[in-house]
């Protein structure tokens, strides 16, 4: 399929398939590095409030227990729970 008849999230797919690690500049992995933490950070700090105890809670009921852990929650959930708290959490402090 060439370029013209492609959408742009195809187009998009093939580039970013095609990079390579050593091609990303390094200023673009050290913001990247830099947005990773402050999510876990958003993560965690969540995880004190009530707001996060709640969504946790609800995470682990509607989704069930299984091995993964969400830090500093100290409950196991299921994959799809810990990606519903790990969302949730990310952003339950994000009031802009």
């Amino acid at each position: 399929m060439n370029s013209s008849s492609q959408t742009f999230a195809q187009q998009f797919g093939e580039w970013a398939s095609s990079l390579k690690f050593e091609e990303i500049p390094e200023r673009v992995i050290a913001k990247a590095k830099l947005q990773i933490l402050s999510v876990l950070s958003a993560i965690f700090s969540a995880t004190q409030t009530r707001a996060g105890k709640i969504l946790c809670e609800s995470a682990q009921r509607f989704y069930g227990k299984g091995k993964l852990v969400v830090p500093g929650v100290g409950k196991n959930f299921s994959l799809p729970g810990a990606l519903f708290a790990w969302a949730g959490l990310s952003v339950a402090q994000d009031y802009d």
